[in-house]
């Protein structure tokens, strides 16, 4: 059955989920950071236009580039 979430809930694997929050916050890409206790490594990303979808891999491929 296709998804029918218009989501991603993703735990980032090179960096804590609280500094690629920040770091795409300067970029000016919003996404969800849950501050609480067992969601803490994870983020939720909305999904957005293609336009935003493309602003947001390439933010997060300059991010594991520059690290």
């Amino acid at each position: 059955m296709p998804s029918r979430a218009n989501f991603l809930f993703v735990r980032p694997t090179r960096h804590p989920a609280a500094d690629v929050a920040a770091r795409l916050r300067t970029a000016g890409i919003l996404v969800r950071h849950f501050g609480t206790p067992g969601l803490s490594d994870w983020l939720r990303i909305s999904i957005g236009t293609e336009a935003e979808m493309t602003a947001l891999t390439a933010a997060l491929t300059a991010m594991n580039e520059t690290s």
